[in-house]
C-alpha cells in the first residue's frame, strides 16, 4: 500500500523519520520522568506534549528534507547507486549525533538553571577552556561520551538495516491469485507530489494561516509545561538571533535622570537603577466594573488633540479622554503594533533592537498589571491569529486566566491576511 501511493523514494524517507521520533519520544519522556517535579498529569501536560511530537517532527522532517530532494537525482538516488544509500546514512548519523548532543547539552543545561538550553549557552565559548574544566568536573563526560557512542551506533545499525531492506530489489510478482482489487501504483510525479504535500504540512505544523512557531510552547503559566512542549534543537535556533542581551548598563546609567524623570519614578535612584513607580487608586474599583482596552492600528498619538495636535482633529476621542483616567507616560519607541501591545501589556517599553520582543524567547516572561484584576474574566480578542508576532507567548505565559478568542472562533469569514474585519470583530 505505501509502495504504491509513496513510492520506493518516499517509503524511505518516512522510515528514517520515523527512526528520528521514537529517540526523540523516549527523550521527551525523559525530560517529564526527571524533572516532573509533582507536576500532575493534565490536560495542559497532554497539550505539551502532543506540541513536543509536532516540534520533533519538523526536526525530523528537516533533517530528511536534503536526502528528499537529493534523490530527485539519479546520481543521489539509492536506488539506482548503492553508493548514494552510503552517503545519506551518513547524513542521517551525522545528524543523530549532534541531535543527541543538543539533548545531552539540553538536560545539564536544565539540571543547572531550569531552563531549556538556548543560544545564549554561545557565550561560554568566549573562555572556552574555562568552560571545558567546568564542565568536565561538573559532569560524567566519559560515561556521556560512551552513552553517545553506543547510542549512536546502534542507530546507525538501526538505519543501515532498514535500508538495505528497503532499497533491496523486489523479486517479481507471481500469478497473481483472485481477492479484492488492489490499488493501482500512482504514477512517478503523484508519489512525488503526496511526498512533497506530507513534509510541507510536517514543516509548517498546522492548518493556519500562521505556521507552527515557538510561542505556543507557552500556552501556560507553569514554566516546567512549557519546557515540555519545546524542542532543544528548534528552540537553540528560536534564540539564536537574540543570543547578544541589548542591555548596556554604562548607557542606562548616562540616561537614566532623564528617563527617571520621564517615567516619573518616584524615588530615583541612579546607583540601584530604580524604576518604580506607584499610582494610588481613589478607590477600590467596583467588582461590577468593565475594563475593555481598545487598541487602534495607525491611530497615534501625536494625531490626537489630548495629545498635542494644535488642530484639534479628534474631539471625540479628547472628550472620551477627557472623562477617564488618561496616561499619558505610555509610550512605545517604535511604530510596529507588536511593540505596543508588549509594552501595553508589561508597563515597559519595547527597546529589542532587531525585532519586536514578543518574538524574543528569551524574555517572554514578564510581569503584568492584569493579573492584579482578581476577580475579572480576562479576554483577548483579535481578528486574526494570536501567532501573529508571538504575542501567544507573551499572553498565555504570563496572565493564567486569559481567554484568547482569534481566528476560526468567530462566525465572521475571514477578510484578509489580518483575518476578520474589525466592524465584524466588534460586532461579535
Amino acid at each position: 500500500m505505501l509502495k504504491r501511493v509513496l513510492g520506493d523514494r518516499g517509503r524511505l524517507l518516512l522510515f528514517a523519520c520515523l527512526s528520528y521520533m521514537v529517540p526523540f519520544t523516549l527523550l521527551r519522556l525523559g525530560f517529564y520522568w526527571f524533572f516532573k517535579s509533582g507536576t500532575v498529569a493534565t490536560p495542559d501536560l497532554l497539550h505539551a506534549f502532543y506540541l513536543g511530537f509536532k516540534f520533533d517532527l519538523r526536526i525530523a522532517l528537516i533533517f530528511t528534507l536534503v536526502p528528499a530532494l537529493g534523490m530527485l537525482g539519479k546520481p543521489a538516488n539509492p536506488f539506482v547507486r548503492a553508493r548514494a544509500g552510503r552517503i545519506w546514512l551518513t547524513w542521517w548519523g551525522l545528524c543523530f549525533v549532534v541531535s543527541l548532543f543538543f539533548y545531552i547539552l539540553d538536560f545539564a543545561y536544565y539540571s543547572y538553571l531550569g531552563l531549556r538550553v538556548n543560544a545564549t549557552v554561545l557565550h561560554f565559548l568566549e573562555n572556552p577552556l574555562i568552560s571545558l574544566e567546568m564542565v568536565w568536573e561538573s559532569y560524567p563526560v566519559l560515561q556521556l561520551m560512551v552513552a553517545l557512542t553506543a547510542t549512536t551506533t546502534l542507530f546507525v545499525w538501526w538505519l543501515r538495516h532498514g535500508m538495505q531492506l528497503l532499497t533491496s530489489p523486489t523479486p517479481p510478482p507471481s500469478a497473481p491469485s483472485p481477492g479484492p482489487p488492489v490499488l493501482k501504483r500512482l504514477p512517478g510525479w503523484a508519489r512525488g507530489l503526496v511526498v512533497g504535500t506530507l513534509i510541507v504540512g510536517g514543516l509548517y505544523g498546522k492548518l493556519s494561516a500562521y505556521p507552527l512557531r515557538w510561542s505556543e510552547a507557552y500556552f501556560s503559566t507553569n514554566t516546567f509545561i512549557s519546557s515540555l512542549g519545546m524542542n532543544p534543537i528548534h528552540y537553540f535556533f528560536d534564540t539564536l538571533k537574540n543570543r547578544q542581551l541589548p542591555f548596556d548598563e554604562k548607557l542606562v546609567r548616562k540616561y537614566y535622570p532623564h528617563v527617571a524623570a520621564y517615567l516619573g519614578v518616584d524615588q530615583p535612584d541612579a546607583k540601584k537603577l530604580n524604576f518604580d513607580r506607584w499610582l494610588t487608586p481613589r478607590g477600590p474599583l467596583p467588582p461590577t466594573t468593565n475594563v475593555v482596552l481598545i487598541v487602534m492600528e495607525s491611530f497615534a498619538a501625536h494625531k490626537t488633540g489630548v495629545g498635542g495636535h494644535p488642530l484639534d482633529p479628534t474631539p471625540r476621542f479628547d472628550a472620551l479622554a477627557k472623562q477617564s483616567k488618561y496616561f499619558k507616560r505610555f509610550f512605545v519607541p517604535s511604530e510596529g503594533t507588536a511593540r505596543s501591545i508588549f509594552g501595553l501589556i508589561t508597563g515597559i517599553p519595547d527597546v529589542n533592537p532587531k525585532q519586536t520582543s514578543s518574538r524574543n524567547p528569551l524574555i517572554v516572561d514578564q510581569h503584568t498589571l492584569i493579573n492584579a484584576f482578581t476577580k475579572h474574566k480576562k479576554f483577548y480578542f483579535i481578528g486574526g491569529s494570536a501567532n501573529w508576532g508571538n504575542i501567544r507567548g507573551v499572553i498565555a505565559n504570563n496572565i493564567p486566566d486569559m481567554k484568547i478568542v482569534e481566528e476560526g472562533m468567530f462566525e465572521s469569514s475571514r477578510t484578509d491576511v489580518w483575518g476578520i474585519s474589525d466592524l465584524d470583530l466588534f460586532t461579535e
